[in-house]
């Protein structure tokens, strides 16, 4: 059967390209944060050094790293397949709205204490001996999802506005 317009197949599709390219956030952005962790704290500038900077330091170019990770992947990926534009531009929806439900049920579960909620998914605090895994695997793919959904706007409209100029 061939789809047409009237069948939901085609949007299917669409569902389905932006759950894959999200997982592909997913996998890069928690690989990249749990190698450059390995790599700081062999160093000796990880989030447990004494360093001054330490945890922010550390988890500010984590995110710069995974964020600009994620706009350069979408701007290969446009540039490889220019098709693959439109199909990006909406990838930062699934990681934001798992992070938004599942933050919204911490709320709901230990009431308004952000430092708890803080600490599992957007900061490191010195003490703890390991960096939390909601944040390497949903606050920082959703990071990297959101950058690259930007890039691939940014790529749709400068090809809007060179088809018009």
């Amino acid at each position: 059967m061939i789809p047409t317009p009237n069948t939901p197949r085609p949007q299917v599709q669409r569902i389905t390209e932006q759950v894959l390219l999200a997982g592909g956030q997913l996998l890069m952005a928690g690989g990249v944060a749990i190698l450059y962790q390995y790599i700081a704290n062999a160093m000796g500038l990880g989030e447990s050094s004494q360093s001054p900077l330490a945890p922010a330091g550390p988890q500010v170019l984590d995110a710069s790293i995974i964020a600009m990770l994620g706009f350069f992947f979408a701007w290969l990926v446009v540039r490889l397949l220019p098709s693959a534009a439109n199909t990006g531009r909406w990838v930062c929806l699934p990681p934001v709205a798992l992070l938004a439900l599942l933050v919204g049920w911490d709320v709901l579960q230990y009431g308004r204490d952000w430092h708890l909620i803080s600490a599992f998914y957007f900061w490191h605090y010195a003490g703890q001996k390991f960096g939390p895994i909601g944040r390497d695997f949903i606050t920082y793919p959703t990071l990297s999802a959101t950058a690259y959904a930007l890039e691939a706007q940014l790529c749709v409209l400068r090809r809007r506005k060179g088809a018009q100029g």
